[in-house]
């Protein structure tokens, strides 16, 4: 009886595995046959699913282990200095500092300012102090009040000029949070350690970690998550040689940092790491372009880099054109316009204090690059003139006023501080100038949303850099 039992189990259990095999054959010709329609998903607004849910699984950076692992694998390697400015990256200096997290927290008093900032994280226990200096601001460091958190909190007034403090976690990676900084995402977390050097006008603040640590912050910062997989690794690459770049110059002068977060150079925590910018990351590991300068920006207005449109004529005409739909992936910011008040602007010249006049009546386009960005704008009226070069002076001189930027998909963006690009053209219009322009940053080096388009066209990251910078072969970062 046991015998037949037996026999009749077997039967059954090779009866569901039949069936199993059969639902799995199945479900993968479904799969298949669903991978030509990834276009049309990306298109209506799926790509950040995708991305994340099949992409990262060439690469093997998917869920908690895979990011793990790919952590662990960051933390070798060089270190970089990056300076954290204040709120909203607009000053350059804190006040205040106020740290937390969930390990303990340790401040140690630099002996040695040259050596605040190691070449290697390994190295620096020998290079501060173990005295009662460091037991003093060690006593600052208390538990919340439910005990779940230890946190550090001192004003600049507290930290004399030339002095240096260094923060830790217990555990090398341990995460530094600032609660009380200002950034898109917050509150902001660091890896690493972070410095504290007070100088006059308050506490210079620069986080120290490995460089591959470091990028996967400046790609989620500098690329939305939701951009193809090939552009994510090539803006990897982008970031990691122009970081390398940065810390080869500073390590030759004095300076206590390599760059800082914030645009000037390339942004870095404004959101966090994610799964997709990990993983575009480790995908790389290492590699770097072998240029000399490698820049990118957000938006190109769709210049192909072959018409010379340095004559205004042709670039008006050409800025007029109706941009193709899936031009720069999509982007509003292919074209734009800006109005600013003759009052607003008149302000603006006067501040210079290159510009005497009390009245101004035109502003006019001197010369073009051939790629048709404005190199040189004059200013006129009450018999003055202000002339003024360079792509970005330019374009902080014509910072939208309040009513901001209008984009091509009819949003309004109050953008302050300076004009999207230096792709435009301007009219009088009544007491106000118009201009007319495309694209988004300085337009030179590779367009991120450029970029994205050419993934999405089925490019490789390789095909991308080489289209962008004429490069195609990748060096490794210990090469350099």
């Amino acid at each position: 009886m046991w015998q037949i039992w037996g026999k009749r189990c077997l039967v059954g259990l090779a009866a569901v595995g039949a069936l199993g095999v059969s639902m799995l054959i199945i479900w993968l010709l479904v799969q298949y046959l669903s991978y030509g329609n990834r276009g049309e998903e990306v298109a209506e607004g799926t790509r950040k699913e995708n991305v994340e849910t099949q992409d990262l699984d060439k690469i093997g950076i998917k869920g908690k282990n895979g990011l793990e692992k790919a952590d662990a694998n960051q933390n070798a390697g060089k270190s970089i200095r990056v300076r954290i400015l204040g709120n909203s990256y607009q000053e350059p200096y804190h006040q205040s500092i106020f740290v937390t997290s969930e390990q303990p927290l340790f401040v140690e008093a630099v002996q040695n300012m040259d050596y605040a900032i190691s070449k290697d994280l390994e190295a620096s226990e020998s290079e501060t102090q173990k005295n009662d200096e460091a037991t003093k601001w060690q006593t600052k460091v208390i538990k919340s009040s439910n005990g779940d958190s230890f946190q550090l909190e001192f004003t600049a007034s507290e930290l004399s000029a030339g002095e240096c403090l260094c923060i830790s976690t217990q555990e090398k990676n341990g995460i530094l949070t600032m609660p009380k900084l200002i950034r898109a995402a917050n509150p902001p977390q660091y890896k690493g350690r972070l410095f504290l050097y007070g100088e006059e006008d308050g506490i210079l603040l620069v986080n120290e970690l490995p460089l591959e640590q470091y990028l996967p912050a400046v790609v989620a910062s500098e690329m939305p998550s939701d951009y193809p997989l090939q552009a994510q690794l090539a803006q990897a690459v982008c970031a990691r040689t122009y970081a390398y770049h940065c810390m080869q110059s500073a390590r030759k002068t004095d300076a206590v940092y390599d760059l800082d977060d914030s645009t000037s150079y390339q942004v870095y925590n404004n959101y966090p790491a994610d799964a997709v910018s990990v993983g575009a990351v480790e995908a790389t590991r290492g590699e770097m372009l072998a240029c000399n300068e490698v820049l990118y920006y957000s938006t190109s207005c769709g210049i192909n880099g072959r018409e010379n449109l340095s004559k205004e004529q042709a670039f008006r005409e050409f800025l007029a054109q109706e941009p193709e739909k899936d031009l720069e992936y999509g982007s509003p910011w292919v074209r734009w316009s800006a109005r600013i008040t003759k009052e607003e602007l008149l302000l603006q010249a006067q501040k210079t204090g290159a510009f005497s006049g009390n009245a101004l009546d035109t502003v006019a386009v001197r010369t073009r690059a051939a790629d048709g960005q404005v190199q040189e704008l004059c200013l006129s009226g009450d018999g003055r003139e202000l002339c003024i070069t360079g792509e970005y002076e330019i374009r902080r001189m014509l910072a939208p006023g309040a009513d901001g930027v209008v984009l091509h998909d009819g949003r309004q963006i109050a953008l302050q501080g300076i004009l999207p690009s230096a792709w435009f053209w301007v009219e009088a219009s009544g007491d106000d100038f118009l201009f007319h322009g495309g694209g988004y940053g300085h337009g030179k080096g590779m367009s991120q949303c450029g970029a994205a388009a050419l993934a999405a066209s089925g490019e490789s990251y390789r095909d991308i850099l080489k289209d962008y910078y004429g490069e195609s072969e990748l060096l490794h970062a210990e090469d350099f």
